[in-house]
């Protein structure tokens, strides 16, 4: 099971509702709708926005730069939504933005190539393109939106041009074979997630300008925070207290991940934090940390046995539901409350102390153990 946040589930949710109203897959238009060749587009202040193409149509396109005598300006949302039999697309250099789920579930699509002229990549642009294997960024796009790349499982890279000032939550999300990423000096926001589920990484780097994100030991860490937001396999937490807590799906789905030492620095383990770490067989929490997350470890199933310090006051729900390799495990005295489904599904599990503290636990904390 992968985490789904609300953010997501609504979007997703939203998506579908706009897919069943379309009369046709793949195409969208209004009333007012022109048609030229495989185009279906509208005229706004004398420029051409495309809003839907005949998803009978295969092989490579090339998007004209006028439709109508218009400058085709926009690639507009769900434009080319469900074609799966495109290959390869040009976009022409009289286009400055493509639309929210421009590309959606274009499976077959393999190359893409985004013009200089293009500022803004929307949400969910080229989500479940996974015949997609590069990608070429043109160096006028400042943003890259929500979902914009999420589940392109055949991209294997990805250069982020310097104008880029904004990647989007999971905008690269479950990229699964991305093998490495360079953050440039401009971007000074990267959202929740933007590369969870990225089990291929095994580089993680920011150019040294970078005055808000920088990269230690393959960890991509915001400065003045000192929280690590994501890693990768081969990420080893920085000790010189540069880092003091490891971030909300720092290591989401990093499955190539088997061990990793939690420096005295760090004093909290968010939500999500090793969830589905499969291959992760031992770690150690220090003493520093107080308080373990919501699925921080769910389904770690390699793991045999964990120490939970005595500075930990609280553990978070389902914090190691599933982690079916644990034979015991010692709970101390610091320990006031255990959340719901904290050891769910933990059926390796053969001897558990409670101390006296604990006055709260949650439903199913040690349920199907």
């Amino acid at each position: 099971m992968k985490k789904n946040s609300k953010k997501l589930l609504s979007v997703v949710l939203a998506m579908v509702m706009v897919l069943c109203c379309l009369p046709i897959a793949g195409v969208t238009f209004s009333a007012s709708a022109e048609y030229d060749g495989c185009f279906y587009y509208s005229v706004n202040s004398g420029e051409a926005t495309i809003t839907g193409f005949d998803n009978k149509v295969d092989g490579n396109v090339v998007i004209p730069s006028a439709l109508g005598g218009y400058p085709v300006t926009r690639i507009g949302s769900d434009a080319f939504n469900g074609c799966t039999g495109l290959t390869s697309v040009i976009i022409p250099d009289s286009v400055t933005s493509i639309g929210d789920w421009a590309f959606y579930k274009c499976t077959g699509l393999t190359s893409v190539t985004i013009p200089n002229s293009v500022t803004s990549i929307g949400e969910s642009a080229f989500y479940k393109c996974t015949g997609l294997t590069s990608v070429t960024i043109g160096d006028s796009v400042t943003s890259i939106g929500d979902l914009a790349f999420y589940n392109c499982t055949g991209l294997t890279s990805i250069t982020i041009p310097d104008s880029v000032t904004s990647i989007g939550e999971y905008a690269f999300a479950w990229c699964e074979s991305l093998t490495s990423i360079t953050i440039p000096d401009s971007v000074t926001r990267i959202g929740e997630a933007a590369f969870e589920g990225c089990g291929g990484l095994t580089s993680i780097i920011v150019s040294p300008g970078n005055t808000v994100y920088h990269s230690t030991n393959n960890c991509l860490i915001e400065t003045e925070s000192k929280t690590l937001i994501s890693g990768c396999k081969n990420s080893i937490i920085p000790s010189d207290g540069s880092v003091t807590s490891i971030g909300s799906d720092a290591f989401f789905g990093c499955t190539g991940l088997t061990s990793i030492t939690i420096p005295d620095s760090v004093t909290s383990i968010g939500n999500y934090a090793f969830f589905s770490c499969s291959g992760l067989t031992s770690i150690t929490i220090p003493d520093s940390v107080t308080s373990v997350g919501d699925l921080a470890f769910y389904k770690c199933t390699g793991l045999t046995s964990i120490s939970i310090p005595d500075s930990v006051t609280s553990i978070g729900s389902g914090a190691f539901w599933d982690c079916t390799g644990l034979t015991s495990i010692s709970i101390p005295d610091s320990v006031t409350s255990i959340g719901s489904g904290a050891f769910w599904d933990c059926t390796g599990l053969t001897s558990v102390t409670i101390p006296d503290s604990v006055t709260s636990i949650g439903e199913y904390a040690f349920a199907w153990c």
